[in-house]
């Protein structure tokens, strides 16, 4: 069975930027408890800043039933298939070779592009209604740089991931252990 490419940057890209990922989910998915003056707010008290320069976050869109807080929850629940395709791929890379990590892998990254963009789109077409009470010099360098940055990072992870999956569909087609146990049996 082939092994898959190890691409250190993706590695470590995902590592980083899929642990953040889950820090916020948790953020997303405990609250009231993870706003401020819950249970657990200490864990996220970098947030106090966040809340008030996205919107989104804040806690009186919460608590108000705000649609754009319904878009953070909506997004969140898309982290969880992307942080699990990535985990998938990492442990197929570095632990369990497979010759499917390159899917895996392309789909955690390509969804992590889909979400930015989508964040960032909904931010335009509503006339920056979450962060658009910011100094322009805030909005780019809190909003639209790292953005920009998560947006690039995981376009380039999955264009050479996708071109990983390419190869191999040019180069012969994937099977699955259950068919290759059919075939084993069909020539019997």
């Amino acid at each position: 069975m082939p092994q898959p490419k190890t691409y250190t940057w993706i590695s470590v890209w995902f590592l980083f930027s899929y642990t953040i990922v889950l820090w916020d989910l948790a953020y997303i998915l405990i609250r009231p408890h993870s706003l401020e003056g819950g249970r657990f707010r200490y864990i996220w008290s970098v947030y106090d800043e966040l809340e008030h320069f996205d919107l989104t976050y804040s806690p009186k869109y919460f608590y108000d039933g705000h649609i754009r807080s319904a878009a953070l929850s909506a997004k969140g629940a898309l982290s969880i298939p992307e942080v699990a395709f990535a985990a998938v791929y990492l442990f197929q890379v570095h632990i369990s070779p497979s010759p499917l990590a390159p899917l895996f892998g392309f789909s955690a990254a390509f969804a992590t592009f889909l979400k930015c963009a989508l964040w960032t789109l909904e931010e335009l077409y509503c006339g920056w209604c979450t962060t658009g009470h910011n100094s322009n010099y805030d909005i780019f360098m809190s909003w639209t740089l790292p953005t920009g940055v998560w947006i690039l990072l995981s376009l380039l992870a999955a264009l050479r991931l996708g071109g990983d999956v390419v190869s191999a569909l040019r180069g012969q087609p994937l099977s699955w252990p259950s068919q290759e146990k059919n075939e084993a049996k069909a020539l019997r």
